[in-house]
């Protein structure tokens, strides 16, 4: 099993490629875009967050503990508030648009 340190990293990275995908999906969301658009964005993020269960789960079952996984926790708590207020926003803005969305399917795809 990996180390808990070298878990907390992977959970940091996955966060901050969650994070950048809440705010693509926020600038597309803000202008006119299609329907794929957005579910491309939308799954890439469900991918995202099933690989942060898996490795959580791994990271939870280490028994290395450490003072240098405190600092580590804490900015990943900073991380999951940053993403959950791009997705809260994400949220709010698509409530809102309803009609900037193209749900008509690309004809090039």
């Amino acid at each position: 099993m990996k180390q808990t340190l070298s878990l907390f990293h992977e959970i940091e990275a996955l966060l901050d490629e969650l994070i950048n995908n809440a705010e693509a999906l926020n600038l597309v969301s803000e202008h006119d875009v299609s329907l794929s658009d957005l579910i491309k964005l939308q799954e890439k993020e469900i991918k995202l967050i099933e690989k942060l269960k898996k490795v959580n789960l791994d990271a939870e079952k280490s028994e290395e503990a450490n003072s240098q996984g405190n600092t580590i926790r804490l900015r990943i708590k900073k991380k999951l508030k940053q993403f959950s207020e791009f997705n809260a926003k994400f949220i709010k803005t698509i409530e809102g648009s309803h009609e900037i969305i193209d749900f008509k399917p690309n004809e090039s795809e």
